[in-house]
């Protein structure tokens, strides 16, 4: 979900976080920073599952 700043709205003293649709919209400054750990999370995730499935295919070959 990304949040929108009008920045018309903001030069005119009004609340710059409109929901209406504006053509110069700009992502909040937040919300680059959130994604860009929101990917990082997702890429340690992602590496712990291939670790698990590592591990569970050696607990496999021990098994058989």
């Amino acid at each position: 979900m990304v949040h929108l700043v009008d920045v018309r709205g903001a030069a005119f003293g009004r609340d710059s976080r409109r929901t209406h649709k504006a053509v110069d919209k700009q992502p909040v400054p937040h919300e680059s920073m959130n994604r860009r750990r929101c990917l990082h999370a997702e890429d340690r995730l992602m590496s712990a599952m291939e670790g698990l499935n590592d591990c569970a295919g050696v607990v496999r070959e021990l098994a058989e």
